[in-house]
């Protein structure tokens, strides 16, 4: 589902693809890539750290690396990306920060 919202968005005109930012949340590692190389560093922390635990998750930690080593993210989203990435579990060190963040507005 992912890799066609992708598709869709890239085709069309739109500043996000249809269903938002929500697509954060997703197991589509392309599209949550995309939406934070696009959106990165004008989210708030929590969607920025959602995004980069999906990722992870499910593109695995050499994504992570690559979208932080291009400077997308903000200051405080980059901190916490290269202390998960420093660590044996990545996306554990991830969930601990998002869980600590009010939830997304």
């Amino acid at each position: 589902m992912g890799a066609r919202v992708l598709a869709d968005w890239r085709a069309g005109n739109s500043a996000v693809p249809a269903g938002g930012l929500a697509w954060l949340c997703s197991a589509g590692p392309g599209l949550v890539e995309e939406l934070l190389e696009k959106e990165g560093s004008r989210l708030g922390l929590g969607r920025q750290l959602i995004g980069c635990l999906r990722l992870v998750e499910h593109g695995g930690a050499d994504r992570l690396a690559g979208l932080a080593r291009r400077y997308v993210l903000g200051r405080s989203a980059t901190t916490v990306c290269a202390k998960a990435l420093a660590s044996a579990d990545p996306a554990a060190v991830l969930r601990v920060r998002f869980d600590r963040e009010p939830a997304p507005g």
